[in-house]
């Protein structure tokens, strides 16, 4: 049971790493964890998500998912919130708006106008710094960075995100992971190797 004291619980689960079929027997299993969860906590804050989709095929590669549960007592105290969520279930988020969200619920006891750069990537500019790296650094992978001042402008998802085709810019995701319909690029990225392609598309 959580005390009144703010609590923050991590899980990670390697399941589909080990075998897909494994997804579903963890699917209903978390499910029913989450409701019991729920049930005996109304008030928590609860975010699924994946770091990224099957990679079976490419494509769904680039998907990963997050699903945010939140009260219903937060959302009718604050039908801003609830409108904002609502709002960007349509918009491209990232891992850096989630982290931008968590913050926020740090700083909940803050007045609205005070709670500014959430994130804290402002102030990361503000010292001189100009890139992060997005994502740990692995041998088989490029590094993946982030400009913060070209557009980087991740949002706690409990504020409208009013994210046009620049969002995966805002976001902070590499143009090669983009696959939101607005976003601008004059590079072609192809869901199958190119050898693959049919004669037509390659010409």
């Amino acid at each position: 049971k959580v005390s009144a004291k703010p609590v923050f619980l991590y899980s990670h689960f390697q399941a589909a790493h080990v075998s897909p079929v494994l997804v579903a027997h963890m699917d209903l299993k978390l499910r029913d964890h989450i409701l019991k969860v729920m049930k005996e906590n109304p008030d928590l804050v609860i975010a699924v998500g994946s770091d990224h989709g099957s990679v079976a095929r490419s494509c769904d590669q680039r998907l990963p998912f997050l699903h945010l549960l939140a009260p219903k007592s937060l959302l009718q105290s604050r039908p801003d919130i609830a409108a904002a969520l609502h709002e960007n279930h349509e918009h491209v988020v990232s891992g850096f708006d989630l982290w931008s969200t968590f913050q926020q619920l740090c700083k909940w006891s803050l007045p609205a106008d005070e709670a500014t750069d959430l994130s804290g990537f402002d102030a990361l500019l503000a010292k001189g710094l100009s890139h992060i790296i997005a994502s740990p650094l692995k041998t088989h992978q490029e590094a993946s960075e982030v400009a913060l001042s070209e557009g980087f402008a991740p949002r706690s998802l409990f504020q409208p995100m009013k994210r046009t085709h620049q969002g995966c810019i805002a976001a902070g995701i590499a143009s090669g992971h983009c696959v939101f319909e607005g976003h601008a690029s004059s590079e072609m990225i192809f869901c199958q190797p190119w050898e693959k392609l049919s004669v037509t598309t390659q010409e």
